[in-house]
């Protein structure tokens, strides 16, 4: 099956392809924030890599949000392309489930995104499946969706500053904070597709999911 996952989630552009040849990752930073201008070169890149073009794509992914609107949106609307021309699958994982993903069953998992202006993309989960809705709100409210008795693994982006914001509410003796990095993030998608997990078929009416209403207004 050739795959091919695609993520503008971030600062780079990031390809993750697996096909007859393997797994291959090609990461590009743009000096400027010109992600459209790097994404088809760097498609083409990873495919010829993992063994396959880009017309033999099998499945496409992306993921689902939340996040900003611009990066999403051209993540979404290649996937789309690359499935109207080649008929392939085109599935979407959910960021803040895609980050408890690669952690132990048996915890309580606090998912976290910066997404500026004092605020956090949040959601919690118990043994990965969600006990909250996916909220835009402060680190300090955010606490309060979790269980403070239980050990809990807070992860995702921007985890430093949450844990600086939310120091006052939080016990750190239960607290275990995780970093990921922005630059596997491609290979996480691929992964999850793979045990299908937080994954789901976009149909033709979807488009990703914005937390933040006025992301989705511009």
């Amino acid at each position: 099956m050739n795959i091919v996952c695609i993520d503008t989630s971030w600062n780079s552009v990031e390809i993750t392809a697996q096909g007859s040849e393997g797994t291959f990752t090609s990461v590009f930073t743009p000096a400027k924030a010109r992600h459209s201008a790097l994404l088809i070169p760097a498609i083409e890149e990873a495919v010829k890599q993992a063994g396959f073009s880009v017309n033999e794509t099998d499945v496409v992914i992306c993921p689902q949000g939340p996040g900003g609107f611009t990066g999403l949106r051209l993540a979404y609307s290649t996937a789309k392309a690359i499935q109207l021309q080649t008929n392939a699958h085109f599935f979407c994982v959910s960021i803040l489930e895609a980050l408890c993903y690669r952690y132990g069953d048996k915890n309580q998992f606090l998912s976290v995104i910066d997404a500026k202006r004092d605020c956090f993309y949040v959601q919690a989960f118990e043994n990965k499946k969600p006990i909250s809705e996916a909220f835009d709100i402060s680190a300090e409210d955010a606490v309060k969706l979790i269980d403070k008795n239980k050990k809990t693994i807070i992860c995702g982006f921007g985890t430093e500053k949450f844990n600086e914001e939310a120091e006052a509410s939080i016990d750190s003796n239960n607290i275990t904070f995780i970093e990921a990095h922005k630059e596997a993030f491609s290979n996480i998608l691929l992964d999850c597709f793979t045990a299908n997990q937080a994954c789901k078929k976009v149909e033709d009416h979807e488009g990703p999911v914005y937390i933040r209403k006025s992301d989705a207004e511009y």
